[in-house]
């Protein structure tokens, strides 16, 4: 059947039966022939009908894209609880546990630090458990402590929950609520973690290590949390009775997976899945599978999964029975012997995350000096911070931070003119989104963070080598705690913060940026040009709410660019990952590329064979090249610094400094006993030396490097050498022994070169000496 369109049709019965109402009234007398060519007659009669028109139009169109949009918008693909779709919303049934407005106050905290405090011994009632921990952790990792205030919330909007739902008997918990015991358990591992070792008993057996050379990180921010959430499955894993809809009676019964539920219960926050990927799995395995360990999902039928994990879930176990004892055995009377708090009140939450108060005087009834009552004047200019003086740990770093600022702020210290001032360089990275970090010379920054800060005696001058000064790493650690300390170069996440050291190179931004004015792009490794070395510095980052007064400054008028950790694998916590990229440093735009360095290395390159040139002068010492660095007027003045040819000395004699031999030089040689006296052997030939390294460098373990035909570099100090070599079967029985054959000239077409402060085999074949 035709169907006529609806406009149209509309238009032509109202104009039909206007017409001939028209025409009617005309003819009856009640309409002038004249009325007809008034606008007042025809507007009235139609002002209602056209304003109908108009609505139901407007009203229409409104319907129709309302209904389109949401439609559309419920179509859209959408992720949630790690999950994603790509037509609709993820069909999420349970939702999370509702969370209170208030977090944790010292009246709760009270009673479990007085019981952990039995075991660490404090003079004083560490009941400022959670302000340290936020103010350690807040700016470096926001998604842990973000996490760490819902855990506090669901604890306390279930905080009349019993620690068990066993109400009589030895094992009872003592009587204490779910919040209590989370809390204690979470104080005892973090308090403990720097004296955890994994594997805890090597002697005895245990599961193989994926990496031989992890060390348990006794900073990691998961240590608390997973301490929180270990027992946070048992608010959905009690039972109540019946007649208790509300549960506001203890429970009667427990299902007994509260382990397993906890884990799910986590993967319900949002929070939880702000974290990184690495983070998420060892949270919640730890939290699954701390009950039952000997279930823990594996990487192989013989490896585990991760190293991190394993650590973490044996930490968790010796403290949450360490602290179930310590409830049975002791009472709340525990915290009597401890004054009480003036007010206890407990913080407002926000719909964002609660920001910790500094740990300054006031915060929540402690009190430490004020940096003004621990200055004393020096001089009329700078005035010394005596850091040692202040109460507790606490109060030091707050006081070393405020040193650490103090020096970086003032005026000529970060690309100042005068070389003499001069400690370091500022420089924004348009490549990295902008990023402005702060390279800061070690030797230089500690020693005038030593003596403003009246710390001195703890600082060995040790700024070279496989180690970090003492208060260097204390330096790393207050700059770590404050979020300033630089952390997205290769693995450094995995590593101690205290050893987050790295040698630079200072590049000119013309041969370093394909285009000089945008900066947009690097260009490949080998086609920067020359450079100037500095062999230990420090990295931090300046951002709005961190150091934001060095911001302001210009750039320096060369680029730096780390080089590699000085440290090698030292600190290193764990596998690095394969996709893990290198921030700075990265030879495109804004994509972070991975390092060029064999995995094995322990994050030390071995130089290329080209690098080492008959015509290369030695490195300057660290002073010399921050000075040169420093100054602007020095572009093209420097040649291509690659390696020091340096022989590697003898052991040192003694009483001589070691300060003396230079930044590039070895450590002395510690003094051994006598050993009984071994038969002449025979120097290696340089031809069969030669042929066993380019094996070795064939299986690409880090040992040794030939590229090209003539010669072959050997890292002498690499863990595997005497075994990639074959070196006993030669009668070697150490590299030391090779050494020493080397420099007494035994070993023909052979000689020792020093890269860095390392040491290098150079086998150079005949055809080269010929």
């Amino acid at each position: 059947m035709h169907r006529e369109p609806l406009v149209a049709a509309t238009t032509f019965v109202v104009t039909f039966w206007l017409v001939v109402v028209t025409i009617l009234g005309v003819l009856h007398g009640q309409v002038k022939p004249t009325d007809l060519l008034s606008v007042t007659y025809w507007g009235i009669p139609l002002a209602a009908p056209a304003g109908g028109v108009v609505g139901g139009i407007a009203i229409s169109i409104l319907s129709i894209y309302l209904h389109r949009h949401y439609t559309f918008e419920s179509l859209r693909p959408h992720s949630q609880g790690g999950m994603g779709t790509n037509m609709g919303r993820v069909p999420i049934i349970l939702e999370p546990l509702p969370s209170s407005k208030k977090r944790i106050g010292y009246d709760v905290l009270r009673v479990p630090a007085a019981m952990a405090n039995v075991i660490i011994k404090r003079p004083e009632l560490p009941d400022d458990f959670l302000d340290i921990w936020y103010k350690r952790y807040e700016k470096s990792y926001p998604a842990h402590a973000a996490l760490m205030q819902r855990l506090e919330r669901v604890l306390m909007q279930h905080a009349h929950y019993p620690a068990t739902h066993v109400q009589d008997g030895p094992r009872n918990h003592g009587g204490r609520s779910l919040v209590e015991h989370s809390l204690l358990v979470s104080m005892l591992m973090e308090w403990n973690a720097p004296a955890f070792k994994y594997p805890v008993d090597p002697s005895r057996p245990h599961l193989p290590l994926l990496d031989p050379n992890y060390e348990f990180n006794p900073v990691d921010p998961l240590i608390a949390i997973a301490g929180m959430a270990h027992d946070i499955g048992k608010i959905e894993a009690y039972e109540f009775a019946k007649e208790d809809p509300e549960k506001l009676k203890p429970p009667v019964g427990s299902r007994i997976d509260h382990d397993k539920i906890g884990a799910r219960v986590l993967a319900r926050m949002d929070e939880f899945w702000e974290l990184p990927d690495d983070d998420r799995e060892v949270l919640q395995l730890t939290c699954a599978y701390y009950h039952t360990p000997h279930a823990m999902p594996m990487g192989s039928p013989k490896t585990v999964r991760s190293d991190r994990l394993h650590a973490m879930t044996e930490l968790l176990i010796k403290w949450d029975s360490e602290g179930s004892a310590l409830e049975n055995n002791q009472g709340p009377e525990v915290a009597d012997q401890y004054p009480v708090r003036a007010e206890t009140p407990l913080a407002e939450a926000s719909t964002k995350p609660v920001k910790p108060k500094k740990a300054k005087g006031g915060d929540r009834g402690r009190t430490e000096p004020t940096a003004g009552e621990l200055v004393k004047a020096t001089d009329n200019t700078t005035p010394t911070i005596a850091v040692g003086n202040a109460k507790s740990n606490a109060g030091q770093q707050i006081l070393l931070w405020d040193v650490i600022r103090s020096v970086l702020i003032e005026p000529g210290r970060i690309n100042g003119k005068d070389t003499r001032r001069n400690m370091g360089w500022k420089f924004t990275f348009p490549h990295l989104g902008g990023r402005t970090l702060i390279f800061l010379v070690e030797d230089s920054f500690t020693k005038m963070v030593a003596a403003r800060g009246d710390l001195e005696g703890e600082m060995e001058g040790k700024f070279s080598g496989p180690t970090v000064d003492p208060l260097t790493r204390r330096i790393l650690r207050t700059c770590f705690e404050e979020g300033a300390l630089f952390l997205d170069y290769e693995d450094a996440r995995t590593r101690s913060p205290e050893m987050l050291v790295y040698s630079l190179r200072l590049y000119m931004p013309s041969r370093y940026f394909v285009n000089e004015k945008t900066r947009k792009e690097v260009n490949a490794p080998g086609n920067r040009g020359d450079y100037k070395s500095l062999a230990s510095v420090l990295v931090l980052e300046a951002t709005a709410t961190v150091l934001p007064e060095l911001l302001k400054l210009p750039d320096n008028n060369r680029v730096p660019h780390i080089h590699h950790f000085r440290v090698g694998s030292a600190g290193r916590r764990g596998r690095p990952r394969k996709d893990t990229g290198s921030v700075v440093g990265s030879s495109t735009g804004d994509a972070a590329t991975t390092t060029d360095m064999p995995a094995d290395t322990g994050g030390w390159a071995i130089p290329s064979l080209d690098d080492i040139e008959s015509g290369e002068r030695e490195l300057p010492d660290e002073e010399s090249a921050a000075e040169d660095a420093g100054e602007r007027g020095d572009e093209g003045d420097s040649g291509r610094v690659i390696a020091s040819r340096a022989v590697v000395p003898r052991a040192a004699t003694p009483g001589v400094d070691p300060s003396l031999m230079g930044s590039f030089a070895l450590a002395p040689a510690p003094a051994q006993a006598a050993v009984p006296a071994q038969p002449k052997r025979k120097a290696i030939s340089p031809t069969m030396l030669a042929q066993v390294a380019r094996a070795a460098a064939k299986r690409e373990q880090g040992v040794a490097a030939a590229t090209r035909p003539d010669q072959v570099i050997i890292h002498a100090t690499h863990p595997r050498v005497v075994e990639e070599l074959g070196l006993a079967n030669m009668g070697y029985r150490d590299i030391d022994a090779l050494l020493d054959d080397i420099r007494a000239g035994e070993v023909a077409d052979t000689d020792l070169i020093e890269y860095e402060g390392k040491p290098l085999i150079r086998v150079r074949t005949p055809n080269q000496t010929a």
